[in-house]
């Protein structure tokens, strides 16, 4: 069963990781070194060690269902994964979480204020930086070295357009271009390792700029014009983390039943098979953490002392 990159089933979202950063870049402020780390331990590093702790148990299970349990499989394993490419093996996205504090930190060290010149020099050293790992392609280098690179270049670019998406001669070129990618094909580069999915590597950077701000064009559009469609987009960003961080343990964990138990003849539906796996779990984890959050805004709710008489 070969891996499935989401570039194979949705190319026109090809940009969705850089997003991300680019869009955390937007609404980056420079604060104190401290506060700034406490805040992403909170939000950040946080669920980083609780889900990668939960995927290291599903791991673990995984293990003892296929009969290969050992010190190599169960401990050095995990402990090289985790070091190579920034997660413990079955709850991959959560790469996606340590990458952000480290480009988050590396931003706020190196001071993005003025917002031209400096921005402009941090855009083009880090795009240097990330063309040079993709053509020596250095082993010994972990992955989170290397998309924290690529990651600080959308993290900034986002902080620098951020105060011009608006201006058409922004916008209209980059629509321009992504519509001329639709037509003749996309440049993509699995942000994570660095690799190149399809088209060519040199124009992935001007390609996912592109796919960004035509996308944030269309989601002003939405939010202005058709604001009933806009209320799926506040259930992901209300929900974004939790199901960020849960959605992997159901891909990963779908994926390697399916390779280990399923017949030949439902190899083909195994893309659907994993997207019912979402709908069927995704929902109710949610609304877990609904209660779960509701409760936790109760028990921090001030005690009301004043009296009806």
């Amino acid at each position: 069963m070969k891996s499935m990159f989401p570039i194979q089933y949705f190319p026109y979202l090809h940009f969705f990781m850089p997003w991300f950063f680019y869009k955390s870049g937007q609404f980056f402020r420079k604060r104190q070194l401290l506060d700034l780390i406490k805040k992403d331990a909170d939000k950040l590093l946080w669920p980083f060690a609780i889900f990668s702790i939960i995927g290291f148990i599903f791991y673990l299970i995984l293990q003892i269902f296929a009969g290969d349990v050992s010190v190599a499989t169960c401990v050095v394993a995990p402990i090289h994964s985790l070091w190579k490419t920034g997660f413990v093996p079955i709850n991959g996205p959560l790469w996606f979480l340590l990458t952000l504090v480290i480009v988050r930190t590396a931003a706020n060290v190196i001071t993005l204020l003025p917002i031209g010149g400096r921005s402009a020099l941090i855009i083009a050293a880090t795009y240097a930086l990330s063309c040079a790992f993709y053509k020596w392609k250095l082993d010994f280098i972990p992955y989170w070295c290397v998309n924290s690179t690529t990651g600080l270049m959308f993290f900034v670019l986002g902080y620098w357009l951020a105060q011009y998406e608006t201006k058409w001669w922004l916008w209209i070129p980059c629509v321009a271009f992504y519509i001329a990618n639709c037509i003749w094909g996309f440049s993509a580069v699995g942000m994570r390792t660095n690799v190149l999915l399809c088209g060519n590597y040199w124009l992935n950077m001007p390609c996912v700029l592109a796919g960004i701000v035509t996308f944030n064009v269309l989601c002003r559009l939405i939010a202005e014009y058709m604001p009933r469609f806009s209320s799926a987009f506040m259930f992901v960003g209300q929900y974004s983390m939790i199901i960020y961080v849960t959605h992997g343990l159901i891909y990963k964990t779908a994926f390697e039943l399916l390779k280990m138990y399923s017949p030949t003849s439902i190899m083909p539906y195994s893309f659907w098979i994993i997207i019912g796996a979402y709908l069927l779990f995704i929902p109710p984890i949610c609304y877990i953490y609904y209660r779960l959050q509701k409760r936790r805004l109760r028990s921090n709710e001030p005690l009301n002392v004043t009296s009806k008489r």
